[in-house]
């Protein structure tokens, strides 16, 4: 949204579990009120994808190709996969998700278009530099 290019660590192939925040803040609220204390549960959405599939995703729906992507050597320590099994939290709590990936991407892409008053001024020259962890804090 800031037109810059777009750093993409170690060429993207990183594969995470995405979930839209509403569902997962549902989650947490269905556990308060119906998980057993001490027992442990899972929140994901099943929708596997890499860091790059993501991001060129986003690109389309902030309105085409007018952004770069630029591959970045990766963050030091960087997991290659993140994923959960959900099952025990959609059987024992009845929760399951309410949106698809591409739903919960569009309404995260509609929020920030909403409210740049609140992001921009987080936005800062060291939080968007291409290795941030090598900025001096």
């Amino acid at each position: 949204m800031k037109g810059k290019e777009i750093p993409l660590y170690g060429g993207g192939g990183q594969i995470r579990d995405w979930i839209y925040v509403d569902d997962f803040c549902d989650a947490i609220e269905i556990a308060v009120e119906r998980a057993i204390p001490g027992q442990t549960y899972n929140i994901s959405a099943g929708n596997e994808s890499t860091n790059k599939a993501v991001v060129e995703r986003l690109m389309e729906l902030l309105g085409g190709p007018n952004v770069k992507l630029v591959d970045v050597e990766d963050r030091p320590g960087h997991d290659f996969r993140y994923s959960l099994n959900s099952n025990k939290a959609r059987q024992s709590l009845g929760w399951k998700p309410s949106h698809s990936f591409d739903e919960g991407l569009a309404l995260t892409v509609k929020w920030y278009r909403e409210n740049v008053s609140w992001w921009k001024p987080l936005a800062t020259k060291k939080v968007l530099a291409e290795t941030p962890w090598k900025e001096r804090w």
